[in-house]
C-alpha cells in the first residue's frame, strides 16, 4: 500500500471520524496530521533498518519463550521448527528474478561472446563456443578419453 493511498485513508477517517469531537479536539488532530504530512522525514532508511531488527528480536524472543514450554515436552522438532521460523522474518526474500514481474527482461537480446573451444563437434552443439560465465563439462565413463581425448583437440600445438 503506497504513502499517498494511506494519507488519502487517513483524511477520510478525519473527515468523517471527528464529527463526535469538540471542535477543539477537531482543529488540534487536524493541525497535527497537518504538521506530520508536511514534515519530511530523514534518515528513513535508519528507522526502517532499526525498527526492523526490533521487530525480528521481539519475534526470536516470543520463539525463544514458547521453547521453554515446548523443551518440558520435549517437542525438539518444533522447537527447531518455531526458532527457524522466527529467524526467517523479516529476512530478504528477494531471490532474484521474478517470474511475472519480470517478464520482459526474458525477451531482452543477450550477447553470448562466445570462445570457440577449437573442437568443431563441440562448438556446433554449444553454438560456437563458450561464453562469459559458461562451464564446460565433459562426461565421459572412466574408461573413456576425458584426459587424452580433448588434451588432443584442444592443445596449443594442433
Amino acid at each position: 500500500m503506497g504513502f499517498t493511498l494511506l494519507v488519502k485513508i487517513m483524511m477520510t477517517i478525519l473527515r468523517s471520524d471527528l464529527e463526535n469531537e469538540t471542535e477543539i479536539v477537531q482543529k488540534q488532530i487536524r493541525d497535527y496530521f497537518a504538521r506530520i504530512y508536511e514534515q519530511e522525514i530523514q534518515d528513513s532508511d535508519y528507522i526502517k533498518d532499526t525498527s526492523l531488527e526490533f521487530c525480528k528480536k521481539q519475534k526470536l524472543k516470543e520463539a525463544m519463550l514458547k521453547s521453554v514450554e515446548l523443551l518440558q515436552n520435549s517437542s525438539f522438532e518444533e522447537i527447531a521448527s518455531t526458532i527457524n521460523e522466527a529467524l526467517r522474518l523479516g529476512s530478504d526474500n528477494n531471490f532474484g528474478y521474478d517470474y511475472l514481474k519480470d517478464f520482459e527482461q526474458r525477451f531482452l537480446f543477450k550477447a553470448r561472446n562466445p570462445i570457440a573451444t577449437g573442437w568443431k563437434e563441440m562448438d556446433n552443439i554449444v553454438k560456437d563456443g563458450l561464453g562469459k560465465g559458461e562451464l564446460g563439462v565433459v562426461i565421459a565413463p572412466y574408461w573413456g578419453w576425458k584426459v587424452n581425448g580433448p588434451c588432443s583437440y584442444w592443445s596449443p600445438s594442433s
